[in-house]
This record gives C-alpha cells, sequence and structure tokens, in this order.
C-alpha cells in the first residue's frame, strides 16, 4: 500500500513530508511536470521508500543483482545493501510466505514476482493468508505488504488465462 500511495503522490507532484518533517527530497526532484515511464516510476516510488522507512526491503526473483526483469528495481541493491534488496530461490510459495511473516513481525516488505503466470504457487499463502489475516484476527494483525506481479508488458502471453489471473488476484483483499 505504501509503494501504491507514493506512486500516486510522485506522479501527481505531491511535496510530502518525510519523518524529520522536511520535504522529501526525492519528491521535490521530480515534482514538477517531468514526464517519467511507469518503470521509472515505481523505481522512483521504491526508493523514495526505502529511504524513509527502514522497515521497507524489496525482494524476489532477480530483483537484486540484475535490477528485475523489467528493470524496476535497478539500482536499489546497490544504494540500499543487500539486506534491503535482495534475490530469493525460484519459489514463489516461499517468497509471499516470507513477506508474509516478515510484514506481521513489522517489516513492509515489496516483493516481485518475474511474470503473472508464476503467481499460482504462491496463490495459496495470498488467498489464504495475506488476504484473510486482517479478518481472522479482529484487525489487530495488518499486513503492509506489497506483491508486484507485471503482467502483459509486451513480454509473455496475453490471452484469456491471463486476463482471468489478473481478474483473480485484484479481487483478493484484507
Amino acid at each position: 500500500m505504501v509503494l501504491v500511495l507514493r506512486l500516486a503522490q510522485l506522479v501527481a507532484g505531491d511535496r510530502r513530508r518525510g519523518h524529520d518533517g522536511r520535504p522529501s527530497a526525492r519528491t521535490l526532484e521530480i515534482s514538477g511536470r517531468q514526464e517519467l515511464t511507469f518503470a521509472k516510476a515505481l523505481n522512483l516510488a521504491m526508493a523514495d521508500a526505502m529511504a524513509e522507512d527502514p522497515t521497507v526491503l524489496v525482494f524476489g526473483e532477480d530483483v537484486g543483482t540484475l535490477g528485475g526483469v523489467f528493470r524496476i528495481t535497478d539500482g536499489l541493491k546497490q544504494r540500499f545493501g543487500e539486506e534491503r534488496c535482495f534475490d530469493t530461490p525460484l519459489a514463489e510459495s516461499g517468497i509471499v510466505g516470507m513477506a508474509t511473516g516478515m510484514a506481521i513481525n513489522g517489516m513492509r516488505p515489496v516483493v516481485e514476482m518475474q511474470f503473472d503466470a508464476f503467481a499460482y504457487p504462491a496463490f495459496e499463502q495470498i488467498a489464504s493468508h495475506v488476504a484473510k489475516m486482517g479478518n481472522r484476527t479482529r484487525g489487530r494483525v495488518r499486513l503492509p505488504l506489497v506483491i508486484r506481479i507485471p503482467y502483459a508488458g509486451g513480454i509473455g502471453e496475453w490471452s484469456t488465462t491471463a486476463i482471468l489471473r489478473k481478474a483473480t488476484m485484484s479481487r483478493l483483499r484484507d
């Protein structure tokens, strides 16, 4: 949620204030009418969130060293270190399970799966834990995490099954 809000604020040119009360340098830097690609806006939003909050971390398949398949996380490992931007094994269920545990314990993970078709192994974690934790605990336990799943974008399939996956995933919420 933090990432989505920051992306909206960055694109809208919001001069959000940091934890110290001063305007965020990253927000001021791009708050004019500068055109950004969606990929660059996502990268800046994640970098801004990581700079402002030490509990935000990014992980997934090839997001550290490679910078992600679409280079969305490019430069984050170099800027914030291997402890806050790191690669994971090819185990989507494990990635989401780890993010869930981290979120329960006060971290704010941003995880990326390389392609939407890879989300199926993680579906049980997403549907049974991420989507229901707030309700199960009567709102006492919230999961402040972001699961980024790119789809379409010129790579891979764009078919009925891809649309079905998007429709299914977009309706899961806490």
